[in-house]
Formats: C-alpha cells, structure tokens, sequence
C-alpha cells in the first residue's frame, strides 16, 4: 500500500556539487519506503543513492529556472530531459518518477519582474491577471507536449506533471482559484498525468475545524465547491459560485501536493514542535480521505537561508515525531486505480465493453489488416500506449 507520507529534500540551487550524506537517510525515513520526496534537479546525482535505498519510494523530480519567461518552453523541456537522459538514463525508465520544470509562475519574482502584462496593481502579492492566467498556462502546455512526445518516443515511464502553482493568487475580480476553470488550464491538466500542488498551513493557526480557516491554508486543495456561499454565507464573486479547490476541480486527475507544511518546522521550541507534528498528521489524513492524492511532502528538509526558517534537519526532536508517525494511505502508484473516480471507472469499463464488441465483431469478419486490426483496439484499451507481448493479427 501507497503512503502519503514524505518530505521535500532539498532546494537550494548551487552548484549542483551537493553531496549526499547518511544525515538525509533520516529524511527518507519521514516518507518510509511507500512514501514520496521531492527533490531539486541540482541533486539529480543523488537517484541511484536512493533508489538502491528505497526501491519503490516516489520520486518527484523539479527543474527549476529562475526566469521562465526568458525561456522558450519546448526547448526547456527539451533540456530537462536530456539532463536525466544523460546523467541518470535508469530515470526514465523508473516507474515511480514524477517531474515538472515550472515553479509557482503565479508569482511575480518567479518570471519577469518587469512585465508590464502581470496585473493592473503590480503587486505580485495580490491578484493575477486572467490573461496572465492564460499565458501560464499556454507555457505549460507547451512544455508538458513536448515533455510527453519525448516520453512516447523514448518509452519512458515517469510522470509528467503540471500547473504547482502558490496558492492565493487569483484571477483579478473572479472567486478563488477561478484560474483552473480557464480552459487553457483545462487543456494542460488533460495532457499531463498528474497534478502538482503547494499549499501551506499557518504556524500560528490551523482553524477550530478543517473547514474554517483550514480550507483556505493547508486543506485549501481540497475546498469543496461552493464552500464560500453555502457555508460562509458570501454572495459570489461577480455572479461565480466558488469552484472550489484544485483538487475538487479535477477529481479524474491523481494529485501530488509537492510543497506543504507550516513553514515553521526549524522551531525547536516544544509547543511548536507539537503543534507541527499534529498539524502535519491531520494534513496527511486530509489528503488520504480526500481520495485522488499520492503524497504530501513538507517542505524542507534543508535549503539556503532564503528558507532557513522551513528547515527539518536543525529539529531532530520533530524529524522523529515525522519517522514515528504511522504510515498513513495514498493513491495508488504506478498510476493504476487509484486515479480514477467510480463513475469514471464505470464509464471506462463500458467504452472497454463497447471496443472489445466491436473488435470481436472484426474477428469473425476477418478484417485484421495492419493498424486497423486487434492491435489496434488493444492500443487503444491501455489508453494509447501497445502491449509489446500482443501478436499482430491475423496469425502467421
């Protein structure tokens, strides 16, 4: 069984001559061996290391850029995986890999700082845009097409993420996170496998009930549709009823939230410490019963001093209470089950039905011929992808 349970490694960029030490066995320990970490591209020559420590442990792999704006979006994605190809080949042919090369783009200092398109206050703060919405995620798409024609190509088995985008910052004058009901957000989510989130709980309160103040900080994926008018009694924002979180706004999809936490896990004081540790534990059990998430990985284990405030590694006393917590259920993976609501499995196994019918109609019509033969409904029924023990029909 999957866990939820994890930890994101390492953040600092560098110089990429990082290396890893018995200390960040302890981090793999807080994710347990069917858990999940999160790790910077600059520490990519640390897989084998963990691989060989914890074969089935989830791997979601970032490459960061500083500026995406001063980037073309395929060729970053061309580079992205040529970096893996080159360095750590076994990579693509792991199963329990996720990447994505685009970080929190809804904040200013993340792109352009300068560009006059981000939003009509220029507070990268506050509100978006909504066609600064739209540019993001056109990128996105891009990137992520180039990312799964690669994939195709090469037979690669990870999983090709999207969106990570910080939470808070909505379209200028639409209800929060209106920005993934865009249909150039839809577009993207449909061509990726998975989704990647960050949501962040505040130290210094979590809410009387999950959906107080939780639903906007660290359960803020997980906000029910409707949420700010059924139960806050708010009118909707410029006639939208709220969507609801990412999370509920693509129930099909399996979710990955790569960056969460308080944000205070280096606080050593006693009451923090348990205050975080119960916070994270009814983070993790969130997410589990939500249904459609494969993991939650606090964020950090250790990073520059931009960060240092986030860091697990100076709070030995937390990490243990993190390493002692019980196992707690994810989503299944490799993608499988798991991804699917039971409406959707229903619906998937009445199109099976139908293209099964339909192909042994083709059986006793003899009409097999090249890709129009069995082949081909079974490529289909596995979502694309050929089985490589299928015979060509008719027989030889």
């Amino acid at each position: 069984m999957r866990n939820i349970n994890g930890c994101h490694l390492f953040n600092d960029g560098g110089d990429g001559n990082h290396q890893y030490s018995d200390g960040w066995d302890r981090a793999l320990a807080m994710a347990g061996p069917y858990g999940a970490v999160t790790m910077l591209h600059t520490v990519l020559h640390w897989y084998p290391t963990i691989r060989a420590r914890y074969p089935q442990l989830l791997i979601n792999l970032r490459f960061y850029t500083d500026n995406w704006t001063s980037r073309d979006a395929r060729v970053w994605a061309r580079e992205n995986f040529q970096m893996v190809a080159d360095t750590q080949p076994a990579m693509l042919q792991d199963p329990y890999v996720s990447w994505f090369g685009l970080n929190e783009q809804d904040l200013r200092h993340e792109g352009d700082s300068e560009g006059a398109y981000w939003n009509s206050e220029g507070d990268h703060r506050l509100n978006v845009a909504g066609s600064t919405f739209d540019r993001i995620f056109a990128y996105q798409f891009d990137y992520v097409d180039e990312m799964q024609m690669l994939k195709a190509r090469h037979g690669v088995k990870a999983q090709i993420g999207c969106l990570a985008l910080a939470d808070g910052h909505e379209p200028e004058g639409e209800p929060p996170d209106n920005q993934y009901t865009r249909d150039s957000c839809k577009k993207v989510a449909a061509r990726a496998d998975v989704i990647w989130a960050h949501a962040y709980i505040r130290s210094d309160f979590w809410g009387d009930t999950p959906d107080r103040e939780g639903y906007w900080l660290g359960l803020r994926p997980l906000r029910p549709l409707g949420y700010r008018e059924r139960v806050q009694g708010l009118p909707p924002m410029a006639g939208i009823p709220d969507p609801g979180g990412v999370g509920t706004q693509f129930p099909g999809k399996i979710k990955l939230l790569v960056e969460c936490g308080n944000a205070n896990h280096g606080n050593t004081d006693p009451n923090a410490v348990n205050m975080t540790a119960d916070q994270l534990r009814t983070l993790y059990w969130a997410y589990s019963h939500a249904g459609g998430w494969g993991c939650c990985t606090p964020f950090v284990w250790d990073t520059g001093s931009e960060h240092g405030f986030a860091r697990f590694a100076g709070n030995p006393v937390l990490v243990q209470r993190m390493i002692d917590m019980e196992r707690i259920p994810a989503a299944d993976w490799p993608l499988g089950e798991g991804s699917v609501t039971i409406e959707e499995k229903v619906d998937m196994l009445l199109r099976q039905n139908a293209l099964i019918t339909e192909a042994l109609k083709a059986l006793r019509q003899g009409k097999f011929t090249g890709a129009d033969g069995v082949d081909g409904y079974i490529v289909a029924l596995q979502g694309g992808q050929p089985l490589s023990f299928v015979a060509s029909w008719p027989p030889k």
